[in-house]
């Protein structure tokens, strides 16, 4: 059987729930019926208290208490990918700058000569 999710669990006890009370209200439980159930109910709780301790125990995990969604593992997985950084981009942007350094020194440095061989 395939696990129900909490949805259809909760949409089933709110079913059982309003079915119970339409019943009880119609008046096709009575008084008497209710009680035996009641007694039933009674000399079996500590049975199912211990099976449904059981089962819990069982399905217990590390994680039983986390809150953490599926979502949220999406978002702190997308959030510590690395972004996408322009390697090439920067190296060629870096020689531009080394050359255009190096074109505005060679400039100077002929502006300069022109200067200094000037002839008056």
């Amino acid at each position: 059987m395939r696990n129900l999710t909490p949805a259809y669990r909760r949409a089933a006890y709110f079913i059982v729930a309003a079915i119970l009370a339409v019943l009880v209200a119609a008046g096709l439980i009575t008084e008497a019926q209710y009680d035996s159930w009641t007694g039933i109910a009674e000399q079996l709780l500590p049975i199912l208290g211990t099976i449904a301790l059981t089962v819990a125990g069982a399905k217990t995990n590390y994680g039983s208490d986390d809150k953490t969604t599926r979502e949220d593992l999406q978002l702190a997985y997308q959030a510590a990918q690395p972004t996408y950084v322009p390697v090439q981009e920067q190296f060629n942007q870096a020689v531009d700058n080394a050359r255009q350094s190096v074109d505005d020194a060679l400039e100077s440095a002929r502006a300069a000569y022109r200067d200094a061989t000037r002839r008056e």
